[in-house]
């Protein structure tokens, strides 16, 4: 992971991190995957900061999911009312060439990790809450 001085303000970020996975704790290799996670912070000012993220992850052999290359693009918010506590809205575009994993209400209720959804792309959000000590 590549990360710059802590008080830049603009902070990229790289991650390749790669995976191998063998079928039921044996030698025999099920499947592989690699990918790259690359986030940029960008510091407004005390309180305010925006955050992207772009990560691909090339699933071959079914490891996690089913096979094929997986992107997504997040843009959220930094904001830290106190010195204590980060509030972090986000919202996240995902898509995938080469599989559906996409549009079911229960992905993993069966056939895991072949997930066969009804579509290759999804929008969703989310907020995280940090509390330090």
């Amino acid at each position: 992971m590549i990360v710059p001085e802590p008080h830049a303000t603009l902070r990229p970020q790289l991650e390749i991190p790669p995976g191998k996975r063998r079928a039921d704790g044996g030698s025999k290799e099920r499947g592989s995957s690699y990918g790259i996670n690359n986030h940029f912070l960008y510091k407004l000012n005390d309180q305010w900061g925006v955050g992207t993220r772009f990560e691909w992850l090339r699933e071959n052999g079914g490891m996690h999911l089913s096979e094929g290359d997986y992107y997504q693009v997040t843009l959220g918010l930094n904001w830290n009312p106190s010195k204590n506590v980060s509030i972090r809205p986000e919202v996240r575009y995902d898509w995938c060439k080469g599989a559906t994993p996409f549009g079911r209400s229960n992905q993993f209720g069966g056939g895991y990790p072949d997930i066969v959804g009804t579509r290759s792309d999804q929008v969703s959000g989310g907020c995280g809450v940090v509390v330090s000590f």
